[in-house]
């Protein structure tokens, strides 16, 4: 890593201030994805499906949750049900 620059002081705070600007932005930015991931859809799950986990079957799967967060890491839900047969049997 190469060492910054030295400088005079009155560069120092000008240049801060600069760089608190990209900061903000990026911070701004950062929200705003994080509330386009928040606003994704839903997917309803096929009633007869079996849902096991450590706790059990069903809704004891998910305890004491209520709800439940599948990744499919991009796959489309057909092909990871075929990728993924025998899971939890």
């Amino acid at each position: 890593m190469t060492e910054p620059r030295i400088d005079d002081r009155a560069t120092w705070p000008a240049e801060r201030d600069a760089l608190l600007v990209r900061e903000k932005a990026h911070t701004r930015a950062g929200g705003g994805i994080a509330a386009a991931r928040r606003r994704l859809p839903m997917v309803e799950i096929d009633p007869a499906a079996a849902v096991v986990g450590p706790p059990g079957r069903g809704l004891e799967a998910m305890a004491p949750r209520h709800g439940l967060i599948a990744r499919t890491d991009g796959r489309p839900t057909a092909q990871w049900s075929r990728l993924a047969s025998g899971v939890g049997a």
